[in-house]
């Protein structure tokens, strides 16, 4: 589409790539993301959306933790759509923000003869809901500057599991799984009254942190300390480059 003053109005004004169609632009709505993952004993601040596909995952956890499970390792398409570290660069391109969401890995449930109940050592139990939202803050910082911020029940869920009861509730089970736990309703997140404008050069960081330096105090203590991916999710509209040809 051609550019008129609404795009202006929208989005940030940047010069677009060299080989970008003149006057012409794409407009698409989009989630953009990224995540750390929190285990056991977390306490330092992590920043999301300054590490891109390719490099390791940035983790909130005890000094005595280590991180196993492959997929909490190395960034890939499933756990940020950044390619390029700390902006958006042009493979994005410019962003209007329309909401800021937080969403916890679930912990899968195991049923069979032998965990009877219990959760996989991976993903968020409702302890690790609840520990999060009770100790910790987010802070979105667009160039250096605070753009929204608040604990992290401010930012709901962007999707994901809501809540639920336990099925296993016979007496002879040696763990009972009590429910599901979730950072608000689905689709429950707040849409910005005025989108937040993000440059494609912009650097932006999402900064998670305890308060006061609580350390969390997750289901499993013992490493890997119960991980989960903690995502933060842009739900944008995104105005990128239409490549000229010839």
């Amino acid at each position: 589409m051609s550019l008129n003053p609404l795009h202006k109005i929208m989005f940030p004004k940047t010069a677009m790539s060299a080989t970008a169609a003149k006057g012409k632009v794409s407009i698409i709505h989009d989630v953009i993301f990224s995540s750390i993952v929190v285990a056991y004993g977390g306490s330092s601040q992590q920043k999301l959306f300054t590490v891109p596909q390719g490099q390791s995952i940035l983790a909130m956890k005890g000094s005595t933790m280590t991180i196993t499970e492959a997929h909490h390792t190395t960034h890939t398409e499933m756990t940020t759509s950044q390619e390029k570290a700390g902006e958006l660069g042009t493979g994005i391109g410019d962003v209007s923000v329309r909401g800021i969401s937080v969403v916890f890995e679930a912990a899968p449930p195991l049923y069979d003869s032998t965990n009877k109940g219990s959760f996989a050592t991976y993903g968020a139990t409702p302890q690790e809901v609840a520990e999060a939202l009770s100790k910790m803050y987010m802070q979105f910082k667009i160039g250096g500057v605070i753009a929204s911020q608040g604990p992290l029940w401010v930012f709901p869920q962007f999707n994901g599991f809501s809540g639920g009861m336990s099925i296993s509730s016979t007496k002879n089970d040696a763990v009972k799984v009590t429910g599901f736990g979730s950072n608000g309703p689905m689709a429950g997140w707040p849409r910005k009254r005025i989108p937040l404008q993000i440059a494609r050069n912009d650097t932006i960081a999402a900064v998670v942190n305890t308060a006061n330096g609580a350390s969390l105090v997750h289901s499993v203590s013992s490493t890997p300390g119960q991980p989960y991916l903690l995502y933060c999710c842009l739900d944008s509209l995104i105005r990128g480059d239409v490549r000229g040809r010839g």
